[in-house]
């Protein structure tokens, strides 16, 4: 396995990497990475339906489709992104459980008890810190999901304040929940640097034989070639959007 301390905070790029990682590269990888603002849909999600457009166009948030399904999410420098990319067996490569209990394992260890719950959220009593999803290619999956640390939740709830009423679709539409920051429930107060190093400190050691991961400027171009031609366009990010009747 590789583990890819991803500097980038872009978030056209960051989703075109992981494209690129699950379809270009033939390795397992944990990457772990961040986005600046933005608000990121599902595959199989009506965009203008989930967001508050309004909001998103004054606070000039991005806004991204991903691969996989699931609901919308608010990203900010306060949150953490972790996406596992491994080889496996077709017909047992979905398991939200066996993807989360490292990253469970490195939240306990700072003793905070957080849990798994029946949506595949990660829980913090009833408040939740991390959203998950999935994506299959070929004998590969891509499972990637947010950790809340010291994000804002103010501009979290006012990005997703939609007027789902508004539309009659068929799309996938977001649970919302109530959302709490690691960051709250810490002994030991961390900074979102700190926490991210400790999350990577952790895994290195649970996969001891794992190595250090920078991408080629090669690649780095054809990622940014990815995101041109894919995750910034209005096609990609609204116009896949299932068909809709807007009132």
């Amino acid at each position: 396995m590789y583990i890819f301390d991803n500097p980038c905070t872009d978030p056209y790029i960051n989703a075109a990497t992981e494209e690129f990682l699950l379809k270009q590269r033939s390795e397992d990888f944990f990457m772990l990475w961040q986005n600046d603002n933005a608000i990121v849909v599902g595959k199989h999600q009506n965009a203008l339906a989930e967001i508050n457009a309004n909001y998103a166009r004054q606070q000039k948030l991005a806004v991204v489709r991903r691969l996989s399904g699931g609901g919308t999410v608010f990203h900010d420098l306060g949150n953490i992104n972790y996406s596992f990319i491994l080889n496996g067996t077709q017909g047992k490569l979905v398991d939200f459980k066996r993807y989360t209990a490292d990253i469970l394992a490195a939240i306990r260890a700072l003793q905070v008890n957080a849990l798994l719950n029946e949506r595949n959220d990660l829980v913090i009593g009833k408040q939740k810190i991390s959203g998950n999803a999935e994506h299959l290619y070929k004998n590969k999956v891509l499972h990637h999901g947010t950790l809340l640390f010291s994000s804002d939740l103010t501009a979290l709830n006012r990005s997703i304040e939609a007027g789902l009423n508004h539309f009659q679709d068929k799309s996938v539409q977001s649970v919302r929940s109530t959302v709490t920051n690691i960051q709250d429930h810490l002994t030991h107060k961390l900074s979102v640097d700190d926490f991210k190093q400790h999350i990577l400190r952790f895994m290195n050691h649970r996969y001891s034989t794992a190595l250090s991961f920078t991408l080629s400027e090669p690649e780095k171009l054809q990622i940014a070639t990815l995101a041109e031609e894919k995750y910034k366009t209005w096609d990609w990010n609204f116009g896949y959007s299932p068909a809709y009747t807007f009132s």
